[in-house]
């Protein structure tokens, strides 16, 4: 699995909640409650999503756009008579999820992820609802899945246009010497591996994987390997009663004893107070 797909594996709406809203002018809608994360489709007509600290985004049929928790937003209908004869319609989705990797995923997108002329996502977004709306059974799941499949492909796609604005892990899964050595640390936490093992996996010299390696990712490959361990430990810690014996040898570590003392190098406090639920200090491993 590349990268991309690791981190969503891990990110599942449950309890999804998905609604059209029909605007007429000078009807507006109002979000005040961004939690997590919200996915909006234009599915009909135009307008302008205004964030309550004063940038806005211009609109049309296809349009999505993913807005994170945390940022109130007000969006109003075009007022132009000519140009949106029949009202603006939104497929507005709710996505509540948390966890390491959606933190993660917070990090890498700014308040306002937007894509353009998506008709694809229009006709998905539209069966969504109907699907919601006549209740069959299931249709919770469906609607679940529904969302997931939004997200996904509204990210890969915003992603993939942002270009220098994307996440380094994400220019880094397409990259022909960064690439393969991501998806085998990511495939294969557990491995011993040294810079030697990831550039044969390369296909390239120690020296010349170290090289880009830095260049793409903005750190050195087993600095990267450090914090994704680190980044599955978290979860372990958080979503399993293993012991930390078994949940070093699955990242990597010899033993609980050095797990135990790279974890507290990062994070400032031991597994076991992480575990515990007490309060810590943000982890110094900043590369994912």
């Amino acid at each position: 699995m590349d990268v991309f797909g690791d981190l969503l594996s891990s990110i599942r709406s449950e309890g999804a909640v998905l609604s059209q809203q029909e605007l007429r002018p000078p009807s507006h809608l109002r979000i005040e409650d961004v939690t997590s994360l919200l996915l909006m489709t234009v599915v009909r007509g135009e307008g302008r999503l205004l964030l309550d600290e004063g940038s806005a985004w211009d609109l049309c049929k296809g349009d999505s756009v993913i807005v994170k928790e945390g940022y109130p937003f007000t969006f109003t209908g075009s007022t132009s008579p000519e140009g949106n004869i029949d009202g603006t319609s939104v497929v507005i989705g709710r996505y509540a999820a948390s966890g390491i990797r959606h933190r993660r995923l917070l990090r890498a997108l700014p308040p306002v992820a937007q894509i353009t002329e998506d008709d694809d996502a229009c006709r998905m977004m539209e069966n969504a609802v109907a699907d919601c709306v006549r209740k069959r059974p299931g249709s919770q799941i469906v609607l679940d899945r529904f969302l997931d499949w939004g997200l996904a492909c509204t990210l890969r796609t915003w992603f993939d246009e942002a270009k220098s604005a994307a996440p380094d892990w994400y220019r880094g899964i397409s990259d022909d010497v960064v690439g393969p050595a991501l998806r085998a640390m990511h495939e294969r936490p557990h491995e011993r591996w040294t810079v030697k093992r990831l550039a044969a996996v390369s296909g390239v010299s120690r020296a010349s994987l170290a090289k880009r390696f830095r260049e793409v990712m903005t750190q050195p490959p087993l600095a990267y390997l450090r914090d994704w361990r680190l980044t599955l430990a978290e979860e372990l810690l958080s979503e399993t009663d293993q012991p930390l014996s078994v949940i070093a040898r699955s990242i990597g570590y010899a033993d609980a004893f050095s797990f135990s003392a790279a974890f507290k190098r990062a994070y400032g406090c031991s597994p076991s107070r992480f575990r515990a639920g007490l309060p810590i200090a943000p982890p110094v491993a900043a590369g994912l």
